[in-house]
């Protein structure tokens, strides 16, 4: 609705009219669809690596995948306002290409200035952390526990949730430095924190649920929670190990990226007693380290999968 409001100011003495998003393709498809004036969206958020532009109605949609994997381009001829594709590809980054030494230089001076900082040891890892995509957002992980665990503790809530696509790695073990944290929480996310009602989380982690089957981001990684994920859904929910009450509300801690909508979850803009916290999540876990010095964490049942 607001792209549509804004279309026509945008579009007005323009001769291109570019949406950058970070919504997924079926989203990209909605807008291409819906937004008058539209003639190109470059998407993101979902991963995909359209080797050939898409096109809805008018519009070319992009996408180059992720982590710098591919350059994307899209070249077009204008002629007023009409715009014709010439060519559309995707470029693979590989050892192969060049380096740019202007590029280079700049980012060493930039570098040159926090590497102490970046080097500093904050702790131990006695055991792997595991962050991957490919897991964390199928599965319980350790890493996803953990970050969990600091979260709801930093809110003092019953339950703390954290979508699997705030974490972009694992943790080896053996020291870990502040780089190593910056690379795995690289967002500056806040901790939110709300009540809800026992229908609403399991309404949640039923979402959850159907986004783990694929890598979608918004997997949920849990903490005062256990459950199984069977074919129609969770079931056996537990909350700091009693059962789940229907009707009673619990105090829950969340990304402010999903207390916002984000990842489809629309439930948490319904909690009662709504509060955005000061805290950055990368922040409080280095905090933790700081804190315990030699960390750990195991993957306990928290969620087990029967689908």
């Amino acid at each position: 609705a607001e792209a549509k409001r804004l279309a026509g100011d945008v579009r007005a003495g323009s001769d291109l009219f570019i949406a950058l998003t970070h919504t997924g393709v079926d989203m990209d498809k909605r807008l291409a669809a819906e937004v008058p004036g539209l003639d190109v969206v470059i998407g993101g958020h979902d991963h995909v690596a359209l080797r050939e532009p898409l096109k809805v109605g008018a519009v070319w949609i992009g996408q180059a995948q992720y982590r710098g994997l591919f350059l994307g381009r899209l070249d077009f001829s204008v002629a007023g306002k009409k715009i014709t594709l010439t060519s559309g590809r995707l470029i693979p980054i590989t050892e192969e290409l060049p380096e740019d030494r202007e590029v280079k230089e700049m980012i060493a001076a930039y570098r040159g200035k926090f590497d102490h900082k970046l080097r500093e040891v904050l702790g131990r890892n006695r055991i792997r952390l595991v962050g991957e995509s490919e897991r964390i957002r199928q599965v319980e992980t350790n890493l996803g526990n953990l970050v969990a665990d600091v979260m709801r503790r930093a809110a003092r809530t019953e339950i703390g949730l954290v979508n699997a696509g705030f974490i972009r790695g694992s943790l080896e073990e053996g020291p870990i430095t502040v780089e190593d944290v910056w690379r795995v929480l690289p967002y500056d996310n806040h901790v939110a924190r709300m009540e809800l009602s026992g229908n609403q989380i399991e309404e949640v982690l039923r979402h959850s649920a159907s986004l783990g089957r694929g890598l979608a981001g918004g997997f949920l990684q849990v903490s005062g929670l256990s459950f199984v994920i069977g074919a129609s859904g969770p079931r056996e929910i537990r909350v700091n190990g009693k059962p789940l009450e229907r009707e009673r509300f619990y105090s829950v801690a969340v990304t402010d990226f999903m207390f916002a909508g984000g990842d489809g979850y629309s439930h948490f803009q319904k909690g009662r007693n709504r509060l955005l916290q000061p805290f950055l999540i990368r922040e409080l876990f280095l905090a933790y380290l700081k804190e315990n010095k030699e960390i750990s964490a195991e993957v306990e049942g928290r969620i087990r999968r029967q689908d």
